[in-house]
């Protein structure tokens, strides 16, 4: 197969005008905006014309460049309302909506008169209506036109980060994260675990961006009763160098599987099937966020926690960036 150089699939693609539709906190967390703001970036650098339709809370993620592109949602304005205010404001965009939600097939349709519409990660009753599909991953079983959907890992966006990661030494401590937000309280229930099983190894719990300030004084007042738990701004490198990394599973599950850690799992639906295959190899599902018990919990981190898991000459192969832009050129 002969490969388009990126300067020719760059003429070929006709629109340059793009929309990128997220939200940050909340049950949306931050893997919306993780994901988005790699895309923005790139195709800001190829000259392409970006705007931003999303909340007020993301504000405070964006520099001074970025802020100017932000067409932003009305404090407690529901979502119909501001895709109709999209549709009335943008025509002949590009929009790549990111967000978890039932849209009204009425709505979609009145979107897409004036615009073409990408929808990432996300199914729901209405998305036939869209030009295309993508889902950025392995584990999502689809039944659309195979022209119409995109999947694969070769679609998964990876933070810098995890591209720079070249070596991973490991220390001896156990890192707890659930994301940007935490919707579900999953780090105050596995803090209330590790204590009831009398947990003495030294652990992090790594608190997102849009943890809310309750939140934050609940985690801040247990955490000082233990002397091996400590509270950490959300530190990726800390993270990778970890022994055992408890999350939900999600985007950083799926980088903590390039990397190859042992990654402990809560799923956040019942109907989630990751994968028994190799690229999940050191991924252990621990089921039903609402189903986990302590001796569940125990019996994993005792049967996993002397496993080395040092890694070097991290090679990893991720073009995802660029298949992006093919799908715009398709």
């Amino acid at each position: 197969m002969i490969k388009t150089p990126l300067s020719k699939l760059m003429k070929l693609i006709k629109n340059k005008k793009l929309i990128f539709r997220f939200d940050i906190g909340n049950k949306d967390g931050l893997g919306h905006y993780n994901r988005s703001i790699i895309l923005i970036n790139y195709f800001i650098k190829k000259n392409f014309t970006v705007k931003i339709c999303t909340n007020t809370k993301s504000k405070k993620f964006f520099n001074k460049n970025l802020i100017k592109n932000i067409f932003l949602k009305k404090k407690n304005e529901n979502e119909d309302t501001f895709i109709n205010r999209i549709s009335a404001k943008f025509t002949e965009y590009i929009i790549f909506i990111d967000k978890a939600h039932e849209f009204k097939k009425k709505d979609l349709v009145n979107l897409k008169k004036k615009n073409q519409i990408i929808i990432i990660q996300n199914i729901f009753k209405s998305s036939e209506i869209a030009d295309k599909i993508i889902f950025p991953d392995i584990h999502n079983k689809t039944k659309y036109k195979k022209n119409k959907i995109f999947t694969g890992l070769k679609f998964f966006l990876l933070r810098k980060e995890i591209y720079k990661t070249k070596n991973i030494s490991q220390n001896d401590n156990l890192a707890v994260t659930f994301g940007g937000s935490d919707p579900y309280n999953l780090t105050t229930k596995i803090l209330k675990i590790l204590k009831k099983i009398k947990w003495e190894e030294k652990t992090y719990f790594h608190i997102g961006k849009a943890y809310s300030n309750e939140q934050k004084i609940s985690l801040t007042k247990e955490i000082k009763k233990h002397k091996n738990f400590y509270m950490s701004k959300f530190n990726i490198k800390n993270i990778i160098k970890s022994r055992i990394v408890i999350s939900s599973f999600s985007t950083l599950s799926y980088e903590m599987a390039y990397l190859k850690k042992i990654n402990f799992v809560l799923l956040l639906r019942k109907k989630i099937n990751i994968p028994s295959n190799i690229f999940f190899k050191n991924t252990i599902n621990l089921g039903y966020y609402s189903n986990i018990t302590s001796e569940m919990l125990k019996n994993s981190l005792y049967k996993h926690w002397k496993i080395d898991n040092i890694i070097e000459n991290v090679k990893i192969k991720n073009n995802a960036t660029t298949e992006y832009l093919k799908i715009l050129q398709s």
